[in-house]
């Protein structure tokens, strides 16, 4: 090997060895953690999201996932990760919870009912030509 190279290589495995190893589903846990009690529900739905990656069958983790959710009023999205919670682990009382207060707020797709007296009338201004006439009759 000639000396550039030989550099080259001993650089490649000094930046090799700087790389952070991947983090466990514990530390992404504990990350999500953090910025959950921050309300920065968002920022928490990363680490969350790759934790459940690493284990998905972790009920824990998809009930953090729905509680993001829900805080940020996202009642769908909430919901489907309730429902993935309980599917791990059928007895998750605070998925069941979540799940049920969730759909309670979902609001309802059915259109209003009509109101019963009828249809409100329709607040309409007269046209020009009857207003100056009505202002010709009064004079």
């Amino acid at each position: 090997m000639t000396v550039g190279a030989l550099s080259l290589a001993a650089a490649v495995a000094l930046l090799a060895g700087c790389q952070d190893p991947q983090p466990s589903k514990q530390e992404l846990v504990n990350k999500g953690n953090w910025y959950y009690w921050r309300a920065e529900y968002v920022e928490a739905i990363g680490p969350y999201t790759k934790a459940a990656d690493r284990d998905p069958a972790d009920a824990e983790v998809l009930y953090k996932i729905g509680q993001c959710h829900f805080n940020l009023h996202n009642y769908r999205e909430s919901i489907k990760w309730y429902r993935q919670a309980l599917k791990s682990f059928p007895g998750h009382a605070g998925a069941a919870a979540g799940l049920e207060e969730a759909q309670r707020r979902l609001p309802s797709l059915a259109p209003p009912p009509p109101p019963e007296t009828g249809p409100e009338p329709a607040a309409t201004t007269p046209s020009p030509r009857v207003t100056a006439e009505s202002y010709i009759n009064i004079a």
